[in-house]
């Protein structure tokens, strides 16, 4: 009967374990797409994101390789640790950045590389953009849908 137990017992750890992983997996997608929002407000290269994501996933993946009772596979492994180690790193950047920038609002004029509209599939929105130069870097610019030039 002790047996029994235990193997009930582990049972029930591994499925809890499977469970929170499986959440926590489906958050920091949830953050990546937040992320993605918050990214198009911002003027971060590109570059400090990736290594946010490469710090991040380097953690997280190996948290869940000496985390006790986790027996997935490496290449599983890598594949949650880079979505949920990217993906909240990036988030968490991107989130502090925007909070703690300075209020100041700053007027500059940039060169404007292209234009055009962009709209998605289940809307009637046409939302205007304008990809400009700022200081060597290409940054989308989204205006609302009713934006009009003038």
């Amino acid at each position: 009967m002790n047996t029994k137990n235990h193997v009930s017992d582990k049972r029930q750890k591994k499925m809890f374990l499977d469970g929170a992983i499986s959440l926590i997996f489906i958050i920091s997608i949830c953050f990546g797409i937040m992320s993605v929002a918050i990214y198009r407000m911002t003027i971060i290269p590109g570059k400090y994101l990736f290594v946010a994501g490469c710090l991040g996933t380097l953690i997280v993946f190996a948290i869940l390789l000496f985390l006790p009772g986790f027996t997935y596979s490496k290449f599983l492994t890598l594949i949650l640790a880079i979505v949920i180690g990217s993906c909240v790193s990036n988030f968490g950047l991107l989130i502090i950045n925007k909070t703690f920038s300075d209020p100041e609002i700053n007027s500059e004029n940039f060169q404007i590389l292209s234009t055009g509209n962009r709209t998605t599939r289940n809307s009637t929105c046409a939302r205007p953009f304008a990809v400009v130069d700022f200081h060597g870097q290409s940054k989308e610019l989204l205006f609302a849908c009713d934006y009009e030039k003038k």
